[in-house]
């Protein structure tokens, strides 16, 4: 099959699903001749609050209302367009609702409410309600890992002109190497459903470019999205035992991938969703360099292609809770089910043909209304001529007890394993994988287990804006490798105390973390981490489709 028939390929399945949307029946967006037990909505009125009330005392002084003449509002037109209701149609409280968290989700918005108002004849006026967030981040980017600083300055707008666009510069020097990036993403282009993003980063060793043009599922009833993503690395690729470098080389690495997905059945809760993927990566290596003793080591070279076809189904549900990662705002956590199946074969080259197996099942709850869990395992595997290829699962746990206020207990643990893999597809354990305290590529392998645990304490103290919190912590971690058995006596490990500030008026700087973490290498030793979030989430919501899971193992960046 040669490029030109995937384009043909790509166009018949992109109009099939654009007229199945065009001449699809729009359940719950119905006029009002049709609702005859609802009633119509007359008028829809938006009400954008500033930054800062200064109807209330304490934010009546210097620098308040400053602030809020400093700050560009949210446009009304951005308000409008993330509402998936219209005058005129038949009222449904789960489009409000939904609608809702559409405006929560928003980096720019921090409170957002819908209400209805009923009126003397059959209808009612919806009243939307939204407080802006201050989104101009201006400032040093700074933290410890592991006792090594990094630091930088950073740029970043949130909502450009009060139309919603992301646009973040930066230069920092972290892991002892300068970094320079740039970021700019439209969830709206040209008041269309298209989103675009553009992400740069230049380090000392490479530079990654990413590009993504996509129209996602912004609501459960939208009936079709596609996403493409661009990505090219050119740089060096570090293979590792554990913190020293064992092989360097020259790498050329170009990904693309797309996807057509179509909403098959919705009802109520459930919703199932097709989807027809496109894979395409192609891996040039040179210029092996070997730091130390020369090792038995052939530097990759890969040419993948790939079609696919996914089925993912969803039961979704939604509760409001507080002080669960963020200070007082309100935080949106799905409940349900999600499970998803994949199937793909290699298009080229021919002589390698081989086929791909993908398996999900998720699942959140919460248990006699105290306790939340969340439960994933995804599982894939490339089934070759000759037999079973490289496999990898992942297991994943998450949960977390708020009915104890001000205390938030929250618990991460993730299983990854493998088998059949190459030398360089390796995993880490460290700060940024897991492990406060601990250097970022402190061990390597390709089995790993991390476990965290934070007391969050919510003491409901706050400093105009800004809340302050603290949290009693330990990570746990094990990695090893294909050929070697798991030491369950011999964990690293890291536990301490730390101290939380919150912002309720800033998206970009939520959380800023101050840890002192006590590791245990050779003797305890004491480590001060810095953060700006908190080091895991405490939940992870569902997506509506799932991502086209390829790749196993980490890259250093």
């Amino acid at each position: 099959m040669n490029r030109i028939s995937y384009f043909f390929l790509y166009i018949f399945c992109f109009q099939t699903i654009i007229f199945s949307d065009l001449f699809a029946n729009r359940s719950g967006n119905s006029n009002p001749l049709n609702g005859l037990n609802s009633p119509w909505i007359r008028a829809i009125r938006i009400c954008r609050l500033d930054v800062f009330n200064t109807d209330l005392p304490e934010y009546q002084k210097f620098p308040f209302p400053l602030i809020n003449q400093l700050h560009i509002n949210t446009r009304r037109k951005v308000i409008e367009r993330e509402l998936l209701f219209k005058t005129g149609e038949s009222l449904d409280e789960t489009l409000l609702e939904e609608s809702e968290r559409n405006l929560r989700s928003l980096q720019f918005i921090g409170k957002a409410t819908i209400t209805t108002i009923p009126t003397a004849d059959d209808s009612v006026d919806i009243e939307v309600l939204v407080e802006d967030q201050w989104t101009t981040i201006l400032g040093t980017k700074y933290d410890i890992q592991a006792g090594q600083p990094n630091y930088g300055i950073r740029l970043e707008e949130y909502n450009l002109l009060g139309w919603g666009q992301h646009v973040k510069g930066s230069l920092a020097r972290i892991d002892q190497q300068n970094q320079r990036e740039f970021y700019f993403s439209e969830n709206r282009l040209l008041n269309t459903r298209l989103r675009i993003r553009y992400h740069y980063k230049g380090l000392e060793y490479g530079a990654y470019h990413r590009a993504f043009l996509g129209r996602p599922f912004y609501a459960e009833r939208s009936r079709w999205s596609f996403e493409t993503n661009y990505g090219i690395y050119r740089g060096e690729r570090f293979i590792y035992n554990h913190e020293n470098t064992l092989v360097s080389y020259q790498a050329k690495e170009i990904g693309f991938d797309g996807r057509l997905s179509h909403l098959i059945f919705h009802n109520h809760q459930q919703s199932a969703r097709l989807s027809v993927l496109f894979y395409s990566n192609e891996l040039k290596t040179a210029n092996v360099h070997f730091p130390g003793e020369k090792i038995d080591f052939h530097a990759p070279h890969n040419y993948d292609r790939m079609l696919g076809i996914g089925l993912d189904w969803i039961r979704l549900r939604f509760l409001k809770e507080q002080f669960i990662n963020r200070f007082g705002l309100i935080e949106d956590v799905s409940l349900g089910a999600n499970a998803a199946i994949y199937v793909g074969k290699t298009v080229q080259p021919l002589s390698q043909q081989r086929w791909y197996l993908f398996g999900k099942l998720a699942h959140a709850n919460k248990v006699a209304r105290l306790i939340y869990l969340y439960g994933k395992f995804e599982s894939y595997a490339y089934l070759n001529p000759d037999g079973w290829g490289e496999t990898a699962s992942l297991l994943q746990l998450k949960s977390y007890v708020n009915r104890f206020q001000p205390h938030t207990l929250a618990v991460n643990a993730e299983f990854s394993i493998a088998w059949r893999m190459p030398d360089y597809r390796q995993l880490f354990l460290g700060e940024n994988r897991g492990l406060r305290g601990y250097p970022n590529y402190f061990k390597t392998g390709q089995k790993r287990i991390v476990v965290n645990l934070e007391d969050r304490i919510y003491p409901k103290i706050f400093i105009y804006s800004f809340g302050l919190g603290a949290t009693i912590f330990t990570d746990l971690g094990y990695i090893w490798d294909n050929d070697e058995p798991l030491q369950w006596h011999r964990p690293y490990v890291a536990t301490g105390i730390g101290l939380r500030i919150g912002s309720t008026k800033t998206r970009g700087a939520a959380v800023f973390r101050f840890d002192f973490a006590i590791i245990f290498r050779r003797e305890p030793q004491l480590v001060i981490s810095l953060g700006n979030n908190h080091f895991f989430s405490a939940f992870q919501n569902f997506a509506f489709v799932t991502p086209f899971t390829i790749k196993y193992g980490e890259y250093k960046e």
